[in-house]
Protein backbone atom coordinates (compact mmCIF):
# COMPACT_ATOMS: atom_id res chain seq x y z
CA UNK A 1 0.00 0.00 0.00
CA UNK A 2 2.97 2.20 0.76
CA UNK A 3 4.64 1.94 -2.79
CA UNK A 4 8.74 1.04 -3.04
CA UNK A 5 10.55 -1.90 -1.69
CA UNK A 6 13.79 -2.83 0.55
CA UNK A 7 16.96 -3.11 -0.83
CA UNK A 8 16.26 -6.79 -1.04
CA UNK A 9 12.82 -6.68 -3.00
CA UNK A 10 10.79 -6.89 0.40
CA UNK A 11 8.13 -4.85 -0.44
CA UNK A 12 7.18 -1.44 2.18
CA UNK A 13 3.83 -2.05 3.07
CA UNK A 14 1.41 -2.79 6.56
CA UNK A 15 2.20 -6.23 7.14
CA UNK A 16 6.51 -5.47 6.66
CA UNK A 17 6.00 -2.58 8.77
CA UNK A 18 4.59 -4.88 11.57
CA UNK A 19 8.32 -6.49 11.47
CA UNK A 20 9.71 -3.47 13.10
CA UNK A 21 9.78 -4.18 16.51
CA UNK A 22 9.25 -0.62 17.60
CA UNK A 23 6.64 -0.03 15.38
CA UNK A 24 4.82 -2.94 15.87
CA UNK A 25 5.24 -2.25 19.85
CA UNK A 26 3.93 1.51 19.30
CA UNK A 27 0.57 0.25 17.35
CA UNK A 28 -0.06 -2.04 19.61
CA UNK A 29 -0.05 0.17 22.88
CA UNK A 30 -1.92 2.32 21.12
CA UNK A 31 -5.10 0.15 20.15
CA UNK A 32 -4.08 -1.92 23.38
CA UNK A 33 -4.97 2.01 25.10
CA UNK A 34 -7.78 3.06 23.23
CA UNK A 35 -9.42 -0.38 23.80
CA UNK A 36 -9.71 0.01 27.22
CA UNK A 37 -11.66 3.06 26.99
CA UNK A 38 -15.31 2.29 28.20
CA UNK A 39 -17.71 3.46 25.58
CA UNK A 40 -21.81 3.82 26.36
CA UNK A 41 -24.68 5.62 24.58
CA UNK A 42 -25.42 9.22 26.00
CA UNK A 43 -28.12 11.56 25.16
CA UNK A 44 -27.08 15.41 25.23
CA UNK A 45 -29.29 18.14 26.79
CA UNK A 46 -29.28 21.36 27.52
CA UNK A 47 -25.05 21.66 27.02
CA UNK A 48 -25.31 18.29 29.40
CA UNK A 49 -25.34 14.40 28.76
CA UNK A 50 -26.82 11.30 29.99
CA UNK A 51 -25.82 7.78 29.78
CA UNK A 52 -28.80 5.67 28.68
CA UNK A 53 -28.00 2.11 29.73
CA UNK A 54 -31.18 0.51 28.23
CA UNK A 55 -30.79 2.14 25.10
CA UNK A 56 -30.91 -1.16 22.31
CA UNK A 57 -26.98 -0.21 20.77
CA UNK A 58 -25.39 -0.11 23.97
CA UNK A 59 -24.80 -3.86 23.90
CA UNK A 60 -23.35 -3.43 20.62
CA UNK A 61 -21.18 -0.39 21.38
CA UNK A 62 -20.10 -1.69 25.16
CA UNK A 63 -19.88 -5.61 24.84
CA UNK A 64 -20.49 -7.28 21.43
CA UNK A 65 -20.76 -5.21 18.60
CA UNK A 66 -21.18 -8.62 16.46
CA UNK A 67 -20.68 -12.72 16.86
CA UNK A 68 -17.28 -12.65 16.67
CA UNK A 69 -15.86 -9.83 17.99
CA UNK A 70 -15.81 -8.06 21.87
CA UNK A 71 -15.72 -4.49 21.91
CA UNK A 72 -12.67 -4.42 22.82
CA UNK A 73 -11.38 -6.55 19.54
CA UNK A 74 -13.37 -4.41 17.76
CA UNK A 75 -12.14 -0.96 19.14
CA UNK A 76 -9.01 -2.19 18.48
CA UNK A 77 -9.21 -3.45 15.05
CA UNK A 78 -10.64 -0.33 13.89
CA UNK A 79 -7.63 1.70 15.08
CA UNK A 80 -5.32 -0.46 13.82
CA UNK A 81 -7.01 -0.03 10.32
CA UNK A 82 -7.08 4.11 11.01
CA UNK A 83 -3.39 3.90 11.77
CA UNK A 84 -2.26 1.36 8.49
CA UNK A 85 -4.86 1.95 5.82
CA UNK A 86 -6.15 5.78 6.92
CA UNK A 87 -9.49 4.44 6.94
CA UNK A 88 -11.80 2.13 8.65
CA UNK A 89 -15.28 0.98 8.03
CA UNK A 90 -17.52 -1.04 9.64
CA UNK A 91 -21.77 -2.10 8.35
CA UNK A 92 -24.70 -1.14 10.98
CA UNK A 93 -26.68 -4.65 9.84
CA UNK A 94 -30.28 -4.06 10.79
CA UNK A 95 -33.44 -6.09 10.89
CA UNK A 96 -35.06 -5.70 8.31
CA UNK A 97 -38.71 -5.45 10.10
CA UNK A 98 -37.61 -2.99 12.64
CA UNK A 99 -34.55 -1.61 10.95
CA UNK A 100 -32.96 -1.27 13.86
CA UNK A 101 -29.14 -2.04 14.26
CA UNK A 102 -28.93 -5.82 15.35
CA UNK A 103 -25.09 -5.98 14.94
CA UNK A 104 -21.70 -3.89 13.61
CA UNK A 105 -19.25 -5.99 11.13
CA UNK A 106 -15.95 -4.53 10.60
CA UNK A 107 -14.77 -4.27 6.84
CA UNK A 108 -11.49 -6.16 6.20
CA UNK A 109 -9.64 -4.50 3.99
CA UNK A 110 -7.66 -6.78 3.02
CA UNK A 111 -10.32 -9.03 1.47
CA UNK A 112 -12.70 -6.40 0.53
CA UNK A 113 -12.64 -3.44 -1.54
CA UNK A 114 -14.18 -0.32 -0.53
CA UNK A 115 -14.96 2.51 -2.72
CA UNK A 116 -16.13 6.17 -1.01
CA UNK A 117 -17.99 7.88 -3.96
CA UNK A 118 -19.28 11.33 -3.44
CA UNK A 119 -22.60 11.66 -5.28
CA UNK A 120 -23.02 15.19 -4.43
CA UNK A 121 -25.94 15.31 -1.82
CA UNK A 122 -24.30 12.66 0.68
CA UNK A 123 -21.40 9.43 0.28
CA UNK A 124 -22.61 6.01 -0.81
CA UNK A 125 -19.84 2.93 -0.31
CA UNK A 126 -19.05 0.65 -2.93
CA UNK A 127 -18.22 -2.30 -0.82
CA UNK A 128 -17.28 -5.62 -3.40
CA UNK A 129 -19.46 -4.37 -5.89
CA UNK A 130 -22.18 -3.19 -3.50
CA UNK A 131 -23.43 0.11 -2.64
CA UNK A 132 -24.29 1.54 0.99
CA UNK A 133 -26.00 4.44 2.21
CA UNK A 134 -23.54 6.37 4.75
CA UNK A 135 -26.04 6.04 7.36
CA UNK A 136 -25.41 2.62 6.87
CA UNK A 137 -21.65 2.86 6.96
CA UNK A 138 -19.37 3.45 10.33
CA UNK A 139 -16.76 5.50 8.34
CA UNK A 140 -13.52 6.36 10.79
CA UNK A 141 -10.50 8.73 9.26
CA UNK A 142 -7.31 9.14 9.93
CA UNK A 143 -5.71 12.40 8.34
CA UNK A 144 -7.51 13.66 5.86
CA UNK A 145 -6.63 16.09 3.18
CA UNK A 146 -10.18 16.00 2.01
CA UNK A 147 -12.71 15.28 4.37
CA UNK A 148 -13.71 12.34 2.66
CA UNK A 149 -10.95 9.15 2.97
CA UNK A 150 -7.86 8.91 5.28
CA UNK A 151 -4.30 9.01 4.93
CA UNK A 152 -2.51 6.34 6.83
CA UNK A 153 -0.14 8.28 8.81
CA UNK A 154 2.62 5.30 7.89
CA UNK A 155 1.80 5.95 3.97
CA UNK A 156 3.90 9.25 4.34
CA UNK A 157 6.34 7.59 6.55
CA UNK A 158 6.94 5.18 4.29
CA UNK A 159 10.89 6.36 3.40
CA UNK A 160 11.51 5.79 7.02
CA UNK A 161 9.90 2.78 7.12
CA UNK A 162 12.12 1.28 4.14
CA UNK A 163 14.95 2.47 5.77
CA UNK A 164 14.58 0.74 9.04
CA UNK A 165 13.54 -2.19 7.11
CA UNK A 166 16.90 -2.53 5.26
CA UNK A 167 18.64 -1.80 8.66
CA UNK A 168 16.88 -4.71 9.82
CA UNK A 169 17.65 -6.92 6.75
CA UNK A 170 21.23 -5.83 7.08
CA UNK A 171 21.77 -6.30 11.07
CA UNK A 172 20.12 -9.76 10.13
CA UNK A 173 22.44 -10.47 7.33
CA UNK A 174 25.71 -9.22 9.58
CA UNK A 175 25.53 -11.34 12.43
CA UNK A 176 24.51 -14.74 10.17
CA UNK A 177 28.02 -13.68 8.02
CA UNK A 178 29.25 -12.34 11.01
CA UNK A 179 30.91 -9.38 9.71
CA UNK A 180 32.04 -7.36 7.21
CA UNK A 181 34.89 -8.92 4.88
CA UNK A 182 36.93 -7.90 1.88
CA UNK A 183 39.70 -10.21 0.77
CA UNK A 184 42.69 -8.55 -1.31
CA UNK A 185 45.26 -11.06 -3.22
CA UNK A 186 48.29 -9.61 -3.89
CA UNK A 187 50.67 -11.40 -6.13
CA UNK A 188 54.49 -10.55 -8.12
CA UNK A 189 53.15 -12.18 -10.80
CA UNK A 190 51.50 -10.92 -13.41
CA UNK A 191 47.91 -11.79 -14.44
CA UNK A 192 45.81 -10.63 -17.10
CA UNK A 193 41.98 -9.81 -16.62
CA UNK A 194 40.36 -12.91 -17.10
CA UNK A 195 42.26 -14.58 -14.74
CA UNK A 196 42.13 -12.32 -11.92
CA UNK A 197 38.14 -12.50 -12.76
CA UNK A 198 38.53 -16.41 -12.21
CA UNK A 199 40.57 -15.98 -9.18
CA UNK A 200 38.81 -13.72 -7.92
CA UNK A 201 35.24 -15.30 -8.50
CA UNK A 202 36.55 -18.67 -7.30
CA UNK A 203 37.91 -17.55 -4.04
CA UNK A 204 34.47 -14.79 -3.17
CA UNK A 205 32.52 -17.99 -3.70
CA UNK A 206 34.45 -20.69 -1.62
CA UNK A 207 34.77 -18.06 1.54
CA UNK A 208 31.11 -17.05 1.09
CA UNK A 209 29.59 -20.28 1.48
CA UNK A 210 27.70 -21.27 4.37
CA UNK A 211 29.82 -24.50 5.57
CA UNK A 212 31.47 -24.25 9.07
CA UNK A 213 35.36 -24.78 7.46
CA UNK A 214 35.77 -23.02 4.47
CA UNK A 215 39.28 -23.63 3.11
CA UNK A 216 40.31 -22.12 -0.50
CA UNK A 217 43.53 -23.75 -2.43
CA UNK A 218 44.22 -22.02 -5.82
CA UNK A 219 47.48 -22.38 -8.18
CA UNK A 220 50.29 -20.09 -8.14
CA UNK A 221 48.13 -17.12 -6.55
CA UNK A 222 49.68 -14.81 -4.44
CA UNK A 223 49.11 -13.60 -0.61
CA UNK A 224 45.36 -13.48 0.91
CA UNK A 225 44.91 -10.07 3.44
CA UNK A 226 41.45 -10.35 5.05
CA UNK A 227 40.11 -6.83 6.09
CA UNK A 228 37.33 -7.41 8.62
CA UNK A 229 35.83 -5.42 11.46
CA UNK A 230 36.72 -6.53 14.58
CA UNK A 231 34.44 -7.78 17.39
CA UNK A 232 33.98 -4.37 18.86
CA UNK A 233 33.67 -2.39 15.73
CA UNK A 234 30.84 -4.72 14.89
CA UNK A 235 29.34 -4.93 17.92
CA UNK A 236 28.90 -0.86 17.87
CA UNK A 237 28.00 -0.90 14.35
CA UNK A 238 24.59 -3.22 15.04
CA UNK A 239 24.40 -0.63 18.19
CA UNK A 240 23.80 2.37 15.73
CA UNK A 241 21.82 0.27 13.28
CA UNK A 242 18.94 -0.02 16.27
CA UNK A 243 19.65 2.81 18.42
CA UNK A 244 18.56 4.91 14.53
CA UNK A 245 15.88 2.13 14.28
CA UNK A 246 14.41 2.48 17.11
CA UNK A 247 14.24 6.69 16.79
CA UNK A 248 13.01 6.76 13.66
CA UNK A 249 10.62 4.24 14.17
CA UNK A 250 9.90 6.37 17.74
CA UNK A 251 9.23 9.61 16.41
CA UNK A 252 6.09 8.39 14.63
CA UNK A 253 4.04 7.91 17.36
Amino acid sequence: MFGGATKSGKPINSNTALTLSAFYNGVNILCNDYAKLPKSIYRKTDGSRKKIDNHSLSYLVSKKPNSYMTAYTFDKVMLLSVILKGNAYAIKVKDETTQRTTSIEFIDQQKKTVQVLDRGKGLVYKIDGKLYDSDDIIHVLGFTTNGIVGIGVVTKAAMSLGVNLNAQEYASEYYESKGEGIGVVTTAKPMDGDAKTRYANGLSTRLSSKDKFKVAVFDEMGSFQHIKLTPQESQLAVHLIHENHLFTIGSLF
